[in-house]
This record gives structure tokens, sequence and C-alpha cells, in this order.
């Protein structure tokens, strides 16, 4: 088993992130240029669109059927047109998504990744069993990572993302990693 601080982990990151592009998982980067850019010109994102989110998640227990089946569009709209007016705070902007009945914690957190990918992250089931079940926590812990890393990042500018060191951290975890905080 690996244990790394956070610090540590910012060394092997690039490492885990290429590891994670070359999973089914790659389809990312259409999905999240997309979405951003709709919730910017836009200012909100349709059913059809956290069905895509909840496809690239992997559609865990038949939560696409059971959020397409059990929202209006307008409760969609409505949820993430909040969202993405509340972006500057965290908490905000995933408790403005939870009224879309069957997303939940997991799915919200994916549908703000792909909204804002610069500063926010995923917090799915193996992050939340292994790393921590705070989101706000999980954007602390990207954000120490993005800090001390030298590494260069994979987006045009050379920069790591938050998304880009959650990509990481998930792969990092999922593969029996440990992060070792403080």
């Amino acid at each position: 088993m690996n244990l790394l601080t956070p610090s540590e982990f910012s060394r092997e990151m690039p490492i885990w992130h290429s590891k994670y592009t070359e999973t089914r998982y790659k389809t990312y980067p259409d999905l999240e240029r997309e979405l951003s850019e709709k919730a910017i010109h836009v200012g909100f994102l349709e059913k059809n669109d956290l069905a895509r989110i909840a496809e690239w998640g992997g559609n865990q227990h038949g939560v696409k059927r059971r959020m397409m089946e059990s929202n209006r569009e307008e409760v969609v709209r409505d949820a993430t047109q909040k969202a993405i007016h509340n972006l500057a705070d965290p908490l905000k902007a995933l408790q403005s998504l939870l009224p879309i009945y069957g997303w939940g914690l997991t799915y919200s957190s994916k549908t703000l990744r792909f909204i804002r990918p610069q500063d926010y992250p995923a917090l799915d089931r193996h992050l939340q069993n292994n790393v921590t079940r705070s989101y706000t926590r999980l954007i602390s812990i990207c954000r120490e990572v993005q800090e001390t890393t030298s590494a260069r990042g994979p987006r045009p500018d050379n920069r790591w993302w938050i998304a880009d060191i959650e990509m990481a951290l998930f792969m990092f975890i999922k593969s029996g990693g440990k992060l070792r905080l403080g």
C-alpha cells in the first residue's frame, strides 16, 4: 500500500492522471468543454446534460433513469442555474443541486466538476470512503496538492485544474493508495 501526504502525492500526480486518462473515463474532455461552455453561455444545464454526466460516471444504481423519470426539466434548469449562480460558495453550489431527485451528493459534485473543472472536483464513493466525506475538505486537499506540485499540468497553459487533481487522486485511491492527512 502506498501512503502519501498531499505534497508527496503531488510529485506522483502526473502518473496517476495519465492512468486515469487511459481508462473508460477518457471521454471527459469533450463533455467537460461542452457543459462548462453551456453553463457560462446559457446559464443552466438540462436533463439530457445530467444524463450524460450519469453515463460518464458509470450510472451506478440506475441514477440516470431515476433522474430522468423523477424530475421535470424546470427543476433541473432551476437547480443548475442556482448552482452556477452560487459557484463562489462550494456548499451553496452543491446544496443548490440537491433538489434534483435521485441525484444526491456524488452526482451533484460531478455536476459541479463539469460546470467548473478549474475549481471543482467530483466526490465519489471511493474518495468518500478513503479520503474525506466533506466536499469542501476535498476541495482543500486538491488545492493543497495544486499549490505544491511542480509538475507540468495537462491543460494548455500547463496548469493543474482541481478536476485534474481529483481524477489523479481517484486513480491513486482506486489502485489501493492512501493519503496521509494532517
